[in-house]
């Protein structure tokens, strides 16, 4: 008796159990079926409801397709001065800001009091040398002379000694006495050298300490405008230390880096690029130069541009806005918000009558709010949905509100 009252339990849970599976199965069938129904329903609306929707124009544009980036803006020429001897600087002649003239435009001064007194005694240095030459060859004039009267003597005792009027030994005196001038002769020749030569380095030293005064004073290499001035009167200059940068204001460049991707598309001298800086549109302006080679960890190139003459208000250090034209075409095109995915695929709706028909497009070139289509039987002049899309399926009725230009 007590084990059938447990066997029949047990079949009563069982059966409970089944019961309450079974509603909820059918309660998530219903539910199922219910939003189904709802969504059916809601389409069937849509395509029901006119919609009021603005239009626009399918026309034939002019597309760009771009890479924008920042880059700088920095003088295409320019020259950062330095001193050509080290010494202290003796005179600033030029302030930040000041425009300079290549070749006239005096800058600084390095020792020029020091090299002034160097160059005055490399003159006296000369001048005792020019003397020491005037010396040497009016002693070689003097043994000259002697050397011919005691040639003169020597051959009228030789005739008086052939006739034997003489004797040897006087002739032997004449003969010694002659032959000492020849070595006098030789040895002042050796002293007008020595004392040329002596000249001649008085002369270098001279001409050196000139030099170094006229390297005294830097003038401007370039025009332009000072920049910057890096020393003072009486702070240390030396050769590779800039004492003052130069840069020419009127001739500036441009500088980006472009992405690896667009390298093969880039090319000086035809590749355009849309300058903007502080707010002044700069217009476009070539290529002037393609960096040779990729940077391999940045991925990236360096492009330049030349701006010449440039506005008031651009300068070297100002950023800009580098807009380069990678691809320029004429084609159809449409308000970029008039296209919507369906289904993955890229479509607009166009009035036909007081209904829509959807068109399946392929985007092209975007550009200043515009979009370049494709592959679709849009005709120049159609009108697209502009306004309303997000409620439209193919063949809504709708009702047009207003048209875009």
């Amino acid at each position: 008796m007590r084990r059938r009252t447990k066997r029949f339990l047990v079949m009563q849970l069982v059966c409970a159990m089944c019961v309450v599976v079974a509603g909820g199965c059918a309660s998530r069938q219903g539910a199922e079926e219910a939003k189904s129904s709802a969504a059916a329903a809601r389409k069937t609306a849509v395509k029901k409801e006119t919609v009021r929707v603005g239009v626009a124009l399918v026309r034939t544009r002019n597309f760009e397709e771009r890479v924008n980036v920042q880059g700088d803006i920095s003088a295409k020429n320019y020259a950062n001065v330095t001193a050509r001897i080290p010494g202290t600087i003796t005179g600033m002649y030029v302030n930040e800001g000041d425009m300079v003239t290549a070749g006239k435009t005096k800058l600084f001064e390095v020792d020029s009091i020091k090299l002034n007194d160097a160059v005055e005694i490399s003159k006296q240095d000369y001048a005792v040398a020019e003397q020491g030459v005037n010396v040497a060859e009016a002693g070689l004039d003097q043994v000259n002379a002697q050397l011919r009267k005691a040639e003169a003597d020597l051959k009228r005792l030789t005739n008086l000694y052939e006739k034997e009027v003489v004797t040897k030994d006087t002739l032997e005196k004449i003969q010694t006495g002659y032959d000492q001038l020849v070595a006098g002769k030789k040895q002042a020749e050796s002293g007008v050298a020595l004392a040329k030569e002596r000249r001649k380095q008085a002369e270098v030293a001279l001409r050196i300490s000139r030099k170094n005064l006229s390297d005294a004073t830097i003038h401007a290499p370039i025009s332009g405008r000072v920049s910057h001035r890096f020393s003072e009167i009486g702070e240390m200059a030396a050769p590779g230390m800039p004492v003052i940068r130069i840069e020419n204001t009127r001739l500036l460049e441009a500088s980006a880096f472009l992405p690896a991707e667009y390298f093969a598309q880039i090319t000086t001298g035809g590749t355009k690029v849309h300058l903007a800086a502080s707010g002044i549109d700069l217009g476009l302006r070539p290529v002037s130069y393609k960096s040779p080679t990729i940077n391999p960890k940045l991925r990236t190139f360096e492009v330049k541009a030349i701006i010449n003459n440039p506005p008031a208000g651009v300068a070297p250090g100002a950023m800009v806005d580098f807009s380069a034209v990678i691809a320029r075409r004429t084609g159809m095109g449409v308000p970029s918000d008039c296209i919507q995915t369906r289904g993955g695929k890229d479509v607009l709706f166009v009035a036909d009558g007081g209904r829509t028909a959807m068109k399946i497009v392929k985007k092209g070139i975007e550009s200043e709010g515009y979009v370049e289509i494709s592959g679709s039987d849009l005709n120049e002049g159609d009108r697209v949905i502009t306004e309303g899309q997000n409620f439209l399926e193919d063949g809504s009725p709708i009702m047009i509100g207003g048209e875009a230009k």
